[in-house]
C-alpha cells in the first residue's frame, strides 16, 4: 500500500518537466501575435464626462466615538432649557454648551427676598426703610427681652419680700402657713 502512494508522487516532477522541455522547444516567441485572431470594431455610443457635485452625506448605522473626551460639571443645578452644540463639534473655552431655565433662579431670588424683608420686619424696619433708622431699643425682639426681664425682677422682688416677712401665721397648731386674712 505504501508503494502505490509514492509511485503517483515520485512521477509528478517528471510529468512537470517534460511539459516545460515541450512548451520551451516552441519556435515562436513569447508574445508572438502570428497565429492570434484579428481585432474586431466595436461600435458604442461616446457620452460626455462633466465634474458634478456629489453629496457628502452618508447614512450609516453605529456610533460616534470621539477622540477626546471631556467631563463636564456644573456649578449650579437646575433645569437645561437649551443645548447649544452637537456631539463632535469643536468647542472654544470659553464657548456655553447649555443654557439653563432661568425660572428657579428667579424664584431662588424671590424668596430670598421674602426672607430678607422678614428678618427687617423682625428687627423694627419697614420695607424700604434705610438701617440708620434701626433703633434697637424700639426692636420688637428687644422690647420682648426687656418686658421679660422686667417681669422677672419684679417677680425676684416679690418672692425675695415674701421670704422676708414675718407675718407667717399657723392657722393650726403644727402647720406653718402664710396668713391671708385681712388686717
Amino acid at each position: 500500500m505504501i508503494d502505490r502512494m509514492i509511485r503517483p508522487i515520485s512521477l509528478s516532477p517528471a510529468i512537470i518537466l517534460s511539459g516545460l522541455l515541450v512548451v520551451g522547444c516552441n519556435k515562436s516567441p513569447l508574445g508572438s501575435t502570428d497565429n492570434a485572431p484579428a481585432e474586431k470594431e466595436v461600435s458604442g455610443e461616446i457620452h460626455k464626462v462633466d465634474l458634478v457635485p456629489w453629496t457628502t452625506n452618508t447614512r450609516c448605522q453605529g456610533s460616534l466615538v470621539a477622540d477626546e473626551t471631556t467631563t463636564l460639571s456644573a456649578k449650579v443645578a437646575g433645569r437645561v432649557e437649551s443645548v447649544l452644540v452637537d456631539v463632535g463639534d469643536l468647542v472654544d473655552p470659553e464657548k456655553m454648551l447649555v443654557q439653563l431655565d432661568p425660572t428657579d433662579f428667579q424664584l431662588l431670588a424671590e424668596q430670598a427676598d421674602a426672607q430678607l424683608q422678614q428678618a427687617r420686619a423682625a428687627v423694627g424696619l419697614k420695607p424700604g426703610d434705610p438701617l440708620e433708622n434701626l433703633n434697637p431699643e424700639k426692636a420688637p425682639p428687644v422690647q420682648e427681652a426687656k418686658a421679660l426681664l422686667d417681669e422677672a425682677t419684679q417677680t425676684l422682688a416679690r418672692m425675695t419680700s415674701l421670704a422676708t416677712e414675718d407675718d407667717w401665721r399657723s392657722p393650726r397648731k403644727g402647720s406653718r402657713g402664710l396668713d391671708i386674712s385681712p388686717r
